[in-house]
């Protein structure tokens, strides 16, 4: 039935409705909530490609669609968590400047930071549809793992006042680390894919340390504090940016391990 066709696209505007609601959630400072929203929509994006896969339901259409989708999910929903969280931090600061006469194009340049993470995120995402090396592996980060990353740890921070505060006291280096993975996106190291064309070891070593790390980083948090989710994910994608850099010497930028 015609029908079935259309089930990826439907699953692929659902994420892009999830991408808009952590978007809201961003604007209002919730940035746990805004957390989960993506992680809802990260799980969609996942399941509008297999869906196509198993439905045979491919489309220029869909290409097209994932990829604003993704944008939105991926791109400003987490540059609009940085923002507001700069934008809590420089207000106050604002006002003492302006009352005192000071200059306050340094808060201005703080709040424009986080706008490079959306502007390389569409990049990224432009260059992946037309880049025909990245059909099992990807070249550079992905969107929906530096997103992820990114809205984690502000999720984890934000129901954390003792760490929020640290952040607000070091707001500097949390834009230092918004462009460094800003640029990861846009940067030409090979990183290992999550997808498993088989379940041998050789092809997937990447993989299996990767997922052996990630679980006992998950019982060492679990151990530490009753396992706080967000920054369970924050941490995984961490490690596996850093993978990824010790093996990058060791590989060539293409579509295999």
């Amino acid at each position: 039935m015609k029908i079935f066709k259309h089930i990826p696209n439907s699953i692929t505007l659902m994420n892009l409705l999830c991408g808009c609601f952590a978007s809201i959630e961003a604007f209002e400072g919730d940035f746990l909530n805004a957390f989960y929203f993506m992680i809802a929509a990260a799980l969609f994006d996942f399941c509008d490609g297999l869906s196509a896969r198993l439905l045979g339901a491919y489309s220029p259409l869909g290409k097209e669609l994932d990829s604003l989708a993704d944008m939105v999910s991926f791109g400003v929903a987490p540059t609009l968590i940085l923002f507001s969280f700069q934008r809590s931090v420089a207000e106050p600061l604002w006002k003492a400047a302006e009352s005192e006469g000071e200059s306050t194009l340094l808060l201005s340049c703080m709040l424009a930071v986080p706008f490079v993470l959306v502007a390389l995120s569409a990049l990224r995402l432009a260059k992946f549809n037309i880049d025909t090396r990245q059909t099992h592996n990807f070249i550079g980060l992905a969107t929906p793992s530096a997103a992820l990353m990114t809205a984690g740890f502000m999720g984890y921070a934000s129901s954390r006042p003792a760490l929020m505060q640290l952040l607000a006291e070091n707001a500097i280096w949390v834009n230092v680390a918004t462009v460094v993975v800003a640029l990861l996106l846009v940067s030409n190291i090979p990183m290992f894919s999550f997808k498993f064309s088989s379940l041998k070891w050789r092809g997937n070593q990447s993989r299996f340390i990767f997922i052996a790390l990630s679980l006992l980083l998950g019982l060492l948090l679990l151990l530490l504090e009753s396992f706080a989710f967000p920054l369970w994910v924050a941490c995984v994608l961490m490690l596996y940016i850093i993978i990824n850099l010790v093996l990058a010497p060791f590989k060539r930028v293409s579509d295999g391990e």
